[in-house]
């Protein structure tokens, strides 16, 4: 949730690279990645946004437009039904 209200505040996301935030998370679009466990890495990131703010702003607009896209009311019903479908589906197999 916390990627979602970000990208929905319009801030670019800095996250690692492990489980579901890799498919939340457009490298270089919608926030940036370091590597899990490198302290080092995450701190370039983030000065990297704080010293170039055209770059930061682009990427949080970018992150507001997919999260408004990705987010709203009916992609949610859509993605929920999906679920809720395919539980269905293997429970009856």
């Amino acid at each position: 949730m916390v990627v979602i209200e970000a990208k929905s505040y319009g801030l670019p996301v800095i996250a690692s690279r492990i489980g579901s935030l890799k498919e939340m998370i457009d490298e270089s679009v919608t926030g940036l990645f370091f590597e899990p466990g490198n302290a080092e890495d995450l701190a370039g990131k983030m000065k990297m946004l704080w010293e170039n703010s055209d770059l930061c702003n682009r990427m949080g607009r970018m992150a507001r437009v997919k999260a408004m896209h990705e987010c709203d009311a009916d992609a949610y019903y859509r993605k929920l039904i999906a679920i809720y479908e395919k539980a269905i589906k293997v429970q009856r197999s």
